[in-house]
């Protein structure tokens, strides 16, 4: 007779399968972000195309994340306001 393997599902030591989309999909938003040249997670005035001035802290706020996306479909937030990287005019970070 063969013995059975133990699976170690009580490994405290490796993280679960969330944790690790987690992480990745930290590491691909930090990516988008270098990749957008704006300064996410920073203090900003953000002018828009129509003209209008946001002030406040610059979010990444996509919620598909994938290689091919395009500069231009990126999502951001400014002070609760969402905006699309091709509406952006001029970002200055003010902090």
């Amino acid at each position: 007779m063969h013995d059975q393997i133990d699976l170690p599902f009580d490994d405290d030591a490796r993280p679960d399968g969330l944790t690790l989309w987690r992480q990745e999909r930290e590491t691909a938003k930090l990516e988008l972000c270098r990749k957008s040249g704006l300064p996410v997670g920073h203090s900003v005035e953000v002018t828009l195309a129509q003209g209008v001035v946001l002030r406040g802290l610059l979010k990444l706020t996509s919620r598909e994340l994938t290689k091919e996306n395009d500069r231009n479909t990126l999502e951001f937030e400014v002070d609760q306001v969402a905006f699309r990287l091709g509406e952006v005019r001029q970002v200055l970070r003010t902090d």
